[in-house]
């Protein structure tokens, strides 16, 4: 997508979600969350993810994905292929990428890369994957390896330095890749700005395009982040991610938002509905009336997610623009 076309997108959200209030959309989705796994080889303490039902657990048959992607395609500008799991246990994700990348989708990973083989790295490259970012919190192996349960950081290092030298080796400039660290300050005080350095010099000359400290987030209130963490001592500030995006679970369900985790606001399923008609089906206009009017359901995730209680500028959490901006 274009600039333009871009700034276009940024503006219609704005207009329907600030100016006019309104709570249908007369555009389709502009980025889908679909879930290839919700598996994970990892029990990490401040993800929800073990939480998981088995009937929740499983992967997205090949067919079902190519059924979206045909979908979409003429109007999706973005697609995540990860939500609740790790990617990369799917075994094929790599064509998978491929075909919707063909389809002109701009398709991105988010990965622990702790299964990132050689054979695995060849193939995210050429399947012409736009952006990956690798999910790695501590600088040093005693801090990862708590946060980090079931993972190596020695291992998970070397994967990520061979995955970067085999991108320099092919010579592709993408995707485009993101060491991507939780902000971890308000429980470990100890890292210096040296420490940081030190780290990131294991990946001099290589194509690693982007260091980001983010802020780690609760998962609609799934995870207590400190002991002081209480999204309900916060203003609400009305959540965009419900005028721009969806969420496509592997089994085909359709949930308004990658923080309700456990799938509660179901609101249909791709392989009966149009993910297009999804976007405004009763349910997802009632939610966004309810959202104008800070009317969030107290048994629901919205009430406890700490996203919409983050920093505004004209209106519209800090992070949202972030999100659309991508």
């Amino acid at each position: 997508m274009s600039r333009p076309r871009s700034i276009g997108r940024l503006l219609k959200v704005y207009w329907n979600y600030v100016v006019a209030r309104r709570s249908r959309c007369s555009y389709p989705p502009y980025r889908v969350w679909v879930e290839s796994t919700s598996k994970c080889n990892l029990r990490c303490p401040m993800c929800p993810n073990k939480s998981l039902d088995k009937s929740q657990l499983g992967m997205m048959d090949p067919d079902l994905f190519g059924k979206i992607i045909d979908q979409i395609a003429p109007y999706v500008h973005d697609m995540n292929i990860h939500h609740r799991g790790e990617s990369l246990l799917h075994p094929d994700l790599a064509s998978m990428i491929a075909y919707a990348t063909e389809r002109g989708i701009m398709v991105k990973l988010h990965t622990n890369a702790t299964l990132l083989d050689e054979e695995k790295s060849h193939q995210l490259v050429q399947s012409g994957l736009n952006l990956i970012s690798f999910s790695f919190d501590g600088l040093d192996a005693e801090t990862y390896e708590r946060y980090r349960k079931g993972a190596s950081f020695h291992d998970t290092v070397r994967n990520i330095r061979n995955f970067l030298k085999i991108k320099k080796k092919l010579g592709s400039s993408q995707p485009f890749a993101i060491l991507e660290m939780m902000d971890l300050s308000e429980v470990d005080r100890r890292y210096s700005l040296r420490d940081k350095k030190e780290f990131l010099s294991k990946f001099d000359h290589l194509p690693l395009d982007r260091f980001v400290v983010k802020k780690p987030h609760n998962f609609g209130g799934n995870v207590r982040l400190t002991p002081s963490d209480d999204p309900s001592l916060r203003p609400l500030t009305p959540c965009t991610i419900l005028w721009h995006s969806l969420v496509v679970l592997w089994n085909g369900e359709v949930v308004p938002c990658p923080q309700d985790f456990f799938g509660q606001m179901v609101l249909g399923n791709v392989q009966e509905e149009k993910l297009v008609d999804i976007f405004n089906t009763p349910e997802l206009i009632k939610l966004r009336k309810n959202m104008l009017r800070r009317q969030v359901d107290p048994c629901g995730p919205c009430a406890r997610c700490d996203f919409i209680r983050r920093p505004t500028a004209l209106g519209i959490p800090l992070q949202s623009l972030r999100y659309l901006r991508k």
